[in-house]
């Protein structure tokens, strides 16, 4: 069963057989936020110990011989935009940044110089980003031009 931690938790406190199998007290109610805390506390190795003593005791009781095993991979909708051209170079260039600045500590006198343009490349990106079609090429272009100095 595929439910949010919102729905598990109005299902413990809703239903006695749920109740009973997870061993609640009756005046135990798991709010959502514990339930998510406890379930992310087990390791994957407690997650595969569990199914491979399910899968044994299947086995044992002849339900399974335990050749092949189907997974469920359940595709879910995500509120994450795909990053653009734009973004990727923005971040790109704060890397570059971060690992030139980082470089000049490793030694007493910086044996380069360079120039932070971290802020008008994220200017440029989100120009870029929330230009009209005919503008975002220009946008683009100036980002690029940006980059290359």
């Amino acid at each position: 069963m595929n439910c949010d931690y919102d729905y598990l938790s109005f299902v413990l406190m809703d239903s006695m057989l749920f109740r009973d199998f997870c061993r609640l007290e009756p005046n135990q109610r798991p709010s959502r936020s514990s339930l998510h805390g406890l379930i992310s506390l087990l390791t994957a190795s407690t997650w595969e110990r569990i199914n491979n003593c399910q899968l044994m005791t299947a086995k044992d009781q002849g339900i399974e011989k335990g050749r092949t095993v189907a997974i469920d991979s359940t595709v879910t909708e995500s509120d994450i935009k795909p990053p653009c051209d734009s973004d990727l170079l923005a971040s790109s260039v704060k890397e570059i940044c971060r690992l030139l600045e980082r470089g000049q500590t490793l030694t007493a006198t910086p044996l380069y110089e360079y120039t932070h343009h971290n802020r008008a490349v994220k200017d440029a990106a989100r120009k870029c980003i929330y230009a009209g079609k005919e503008e975002r090429h220009q946008h683009y272009k100036k980002l690029l031009v940006t980059i290359q100095h």
